[in-house]
């Protein structure tokens, strides 16, 4: 079922962009649902140039859940920001998601991080996204594929971020990899 009623814009070219994406599951089956996930970007047109491994972090937001599954992913995407956060939307409707609570327990979360450099602020859709550089279980991983990655907007590598939340980093425990 596609996600008809998009809150934004396209913006960009539709040029081939590096994109990360963030992708989390704290119900079932976490890591059969980081791995369908996974292949549902691919089926849908991410090319994906790298993963991280899987860390298991304590829930952000509402803490009284169970810890999530995370991992990042580094991809090449043919489109726009716009069509990609679409594109999640529609695959984490397919895989069952419901958002009945925001920070909520979830099968799947989708979280775009990273668009190509671009900086974008419209309804539904912020580039680069507003709380990445203050989440260990984003950095963490995203450091592990990208360590030298700058983010947008800033003039400092991802592991002076990771250096602001170590703190938090130490609950960020690394489980494993997909093949």
């Amino acid at each position: 079922m596609p996600h008809s009623e998009a809150p934004f814009s396209p913006v960009g070219s539709g040029d081939k962009s590096v994109v990360f994406l963030g992708l989390g599951s704290n119900l079932g089956d976490r890591k059969t649902y980081l791995q369908t996930a996974l292949n549902g970007l691919k089926n849908r047109g991410l090319k994906i140039l790298a993963t991280s491994g899987i860390y298991e972090t304590p829930p952000w937001g509402n803490t009284d859940q169970d810890a999530f599954l995370n991992m990042v992913v580094k991809g090449e995407f043919s489109g726009t920001p716009g069509q990609l956060l679409e594109l999640a939307l529609d695959l984490e409707i397919e895989m069952g998601r419901i958002r009945a609570e925001k920070w909520g327990p979830r099968l799947i979360d989708l979280d775009l991080i990273e668009f190509g450099g671009q900086s974008l602020d419209q309804p539904g859709l912020t580039l680069p996204h507003p709380w990445y550089l203050e989440r260990a279980f984003v950095l963490v991983p995203m450091a592990e594929i990208a360590p030298d990655f700058i983010p947008t907007g800033q003039n400092l590598p991802l592991s002076h971020f990771l250096e602001k939340v170590a703190h938090d980093a130490r609950e960020v425990k690394w489980v494993g990899k997909f093949p």
